[in-house]
């Protein structure tokens, strides 16, 4: 009986929708504002990156160190005259409809708590020892890097007559107007008046930047191609053929659980202005597009 009840507290403390969510800055350099729920607030897409947990034992432990933490040493904060960005990260714990938070700075060096600009330093790293693998790894990704590295990166090249679909290459097509794209490959059924040009091919559509929706009959994506690799291969074939463009994967989401797996790749097409993307999902090509680069 008394394991019995050890099991039903147990899950009265933790309902199957705990969760915790961490916030972290895009990049330490932010002289402003001085925190991260500022940045959040602001809603720019880029400058806060997040992961999410339901691990119970984490959120156990993280309960216990904001607790616990009054009794490590305390200092004074502030922003500091250059109002460089102090609160770095952020965690936001949900545990049934009761919400619990906890501000760090870098590094998760310290607890703040800014209504009484006081910070607890965490000498022995306890909140980091209490993360998670993926938490780990979510904090030890340097976003910012990754972008400066992602933005100087030499692109791989393909020939436009490398790129088929239904049989013929790009370049026997003038892709000078989004009016010739759609004579020559179909008539949408959805577009919006605009003269940006990025045709994507997902499943059985191909779509615009203003959500440009072209039918295609059946099984007709397998007739798009780009050097003989098409949508539903491995990831590896480009890992192999373009070393450079596959370096650095380039996010399309600030989520960490999408960044995983949910990414894309760039290659120049020469003689023209364009790029070819290859959209990444769970390994296999999800995805490609074509984007003007005026």
């Amino acid at each position: 009986m008394r394991y019995f009840l050890l099991l039903l507290f147990t899950t009265a403390c933790f309902p199957q929708n705990a969760k915790v969510t961490a916030y972290r800055a895009f990049s330490e350099s932010i002289k402003e504002p001085c925190s991260i729920v500022t940045l959040i607030k602001i809603q720019e897409y880029g400058m806060v990156f997040t992961a999410e947990s339901n691990d119970l034992n984490l959120i156990n432990k993280l309960h216990k160190i904001k607790k616990n933490s009054n009794k490590w040493k305390k200092e004074t904060f502030s922003c500091g005259m250059d109002h460089r960005l102090v609160i770095h990260n952020m965690f936001v714990i949900e545990v049934g409809n009761k919400t619990d938070t906890i501000f760090t700075t870098k590094n998760n060096y310290s607890i703040v708590v800014p209504n009484k600009k006081i910070q607890f330093i965490d000498k022995n790293q306890e909140l980091n020892k209490a993360l998670t693998d993926d938490m780990k790894a979510f904090f030890g990704r340097d976003f910012y890097k990754e972008m400066i590295r992602t933005n100087i990166q030499i692109l791989d090249s393909i020939y436009p007559d490398k790129i088929i679909y239904k049989g013929r290459p790009f370049n026997e097509v003038i892709i000078d107007s989004i009016i010739s794209f759609r004579s020559t490959f179909g008539i949408p059924t959805e577009w919006d008046k605009n003269d940006n040009e990025k045709y994507l091919f997902y499943e059985e559509i191909m779509t615009d930047h203003n959500d440009l929706k072209v039918e295609l009959p059946t099984n007709d994506i397998l007739y798009f191609t780009a050097d003989r690799i098409c949508i539903g291969d491995s990831e590896s074939l480009l890992l192999q053929k373009y070393p450079n463009s596959t370096k650095h994967q380039r996010p399309y989401s600030t989520r960490y659980e999408e960044i995983k797996n949910n990414y894309f790749y760039e290659l120049k097409i020469r003689d023209i202005k364009y790029i070819l993307v290859f959209s990444i999902k769970d390994k296999k090509i999800d995805g490609m597009g074509i984007y003007n680069t005026f």
